[in-house]
């Protein structure tokens, strides 16, 4: 094996921005780690450019979200002439895939390892931090850790419900000339627990999104809150997306009990005045332009190029829609707000016709109009996918009841499950459905080991799910 040797960013981005422009934020200068860490925002700092790297082409840019991820759920029709249909056919020995997988396993470790020098640095210099922000940096810090760690183990680690002897992926605490040791499945996730739950218990008490609506957080000088990391919570690691995610995490891990806990704790989250902190996106948000249903995001990055790193894929003429949308993803139900309102016939730089989603497209002639906090943001969590959770792990009673709310949301009418096998059928489809273009689906046939991807004519095979790891070791070393 090679030697794979991951830097720490001994140069941090800093990113200064005011409140007028924290959305739209851009690296502007570096400094070093003993400069960076010296201040609260330093660490604040640091910690911005953690979420700037995830918002990455090679990550949730495109990659991770809307690009190859959605290769593998079958989701768009290359044609029979791109390089990405090896992504199609599960060519894993393919260059192409060789290529991506290795980025993003890069990238990955990467962020790692600047959450890692965060991590190393905060309690030594726990005395530069203002009431309550020691254990917010630290506490989105853990958890970010968790995350990717997780978002790894679903792409380069096994089946869930077919877990073997031997090693996974290596769990980086540290930063170290040494190779990561690579541990067990068992080791592996309770890593991700240990750091999700220690995330869980520091945000608890300090995390302003227990006081505050996210919306009033969207305006945190208006509230009173002059220090910007304790205001736009929702594009932060912050206690709601951690209890979202470890929802996530538990379902992954077949702790179904846990995950219906961690995702009715979100759903029924409450603001001080009594109202939902979160609700179900419905058809007066999509007709205003809000197309990702902002008001359901429990966390979303915010990515200043996303526009043009969209109109790359869908304006080229290289993502088309495969022409059994209506009749394979929708059964035929135009009145589905998903459909009405995020398929349309577009017209690409050649002027060919492609039917595709406008999920991340800002309409020219209204953008302007568009509140901030619905450009330009790709969601990572949401409400929708905390109730599919608990409709999941729930009793079939509340399954049907929960599914009947969610289902009123999209204008859909919604039946009682008849049995186990009814509710898993409707439950893939609504992902489906859902999820299209933010990289969630190819996660949920390997979840579920499903036999039948999409449109794939082939069936489905734990080698199908299982991309391979880089040929590499990691080793981690501080400049």
């Amino acid at each position: 094996m090679n030697k794979l040797i991951i830097y720490s960013i001994a140069l941090f981005s800093v990113v200064a921005a005011s409140c007028s422009d924290w959305l739209d934020v851009k690296p502007r200068s570096q400094t070093s780690v003993s400069e960076m860490f010296a201040s609260e925002n330093g660490f604040t700092d640091a910690m911005t450019g953690v979420y700037i790297n995830l918002t990455s082409r090679k990550l949730y840019g495109q990659t991770l979200t809307m690009k190859e991820i959605e290769y593998l759920a079958q989701h768009w029709d290359l044609g029979g002439t791109t390089t990405e249909n090896a992504f199609l056919t599960y060519d894993y020995n393919s260059s192409q895939i060789l290529a991506s997988t290795d980025l993003v396993f890069s990238l990955m470790y990467n962020n790692i390892a600047n959450i890692n020098s965060i991590l190393e640095h905060i309690d030594e210099n726990k005395d530069v931090f203002t009431l309550g922000m020691y254990e917010m940096v630290k506490g989105e810090a853990l958890a970010l850790r968790a995350f990717c760690h997780f978002e790894l183990l679903r792409l380069f680690g096994p089946v869930p419900t077919l877990i073997k002897e031997g090693k996974v992926l290596p769990y980086v605490k540290t930063i170290s000339k040494d190779v990561h040791a690579y541990h067990s499945y068992q080791e592996y996730i309770q890593y991700i627990e240990e750091d999700f739950k220690n995330a869980e218990q520091l945000l608890s008490q300090v995390d302003p999104i227990h006081d505050f609506s996210v919306e009033d957080l969207n305006d945190p000088l208006s509230q009173g809150i002059n220090n910007l990391h304790q205001g736009y919570r929702k594009y932060k690691m912050n206690y709601f997306a951690v209890k979202g995610v470890m929802a996530r995490f538990y379902l992954w891990t077949q702790n179904k009990q846990k995950a219906y806990e961690y995702a009715m704790h979100v759903i029924q989250a409450q603001n001080p005045d009594g109202s939902y902190k979160y609700n179900l996106g419905t058809k007066d948000d999509l007709d205003r332009y809000d197309r990702t249903l902002s008001k359901e995001h429990l966390w979303s990055l915010s990515a200043y190029d996303l526009q043009s790193n969209v109109e790359s894929l869908f304006l080229t003429g290289v993502l088309k829609q495969h022409d059994y949308i209506i009749s394979y993803v929708f059964d035929r139900n135009l009145t589905d707000i998903r459909y009405e309102y995020l398929w349309k016939t577009v017209v690409d730089t050649r002027g060919n016709e492609s039917f595709t989603i406008m999920k991340y497209f800002l309409e020219e002639d209204v953008a302007e109009d568009q509140p901030s906090t619905q450009k330009q943001i790709i969601p990572l969590l949401r409400l929708s996918e905390m109730y599919l959770i608990a409709i999941e792990c729930s009793e079939l009673t509340e399954s049907s009841t929960l599914y009947k709310e969610y289902a009123g949301s999209r204008n859909l009418i919604a039946n009682d499950f008849i049995n186990e096998q009814d509710r898993q059928d409707i439950l893939i489809k609504e992902y489906r459905k859902e999820f299209y273009g933010e990289g969630q689906m190819f996660y949920a046939y390997k979840r579920l080991m499903a036999d039948r991807i999409f449109l794939y004519r082939s069936p489905a095979t734990e080698e199908t799910y299982v991309v391979p790891l880089p040929a590499r070791e990691i080793g981690m070393i501080e400049n």
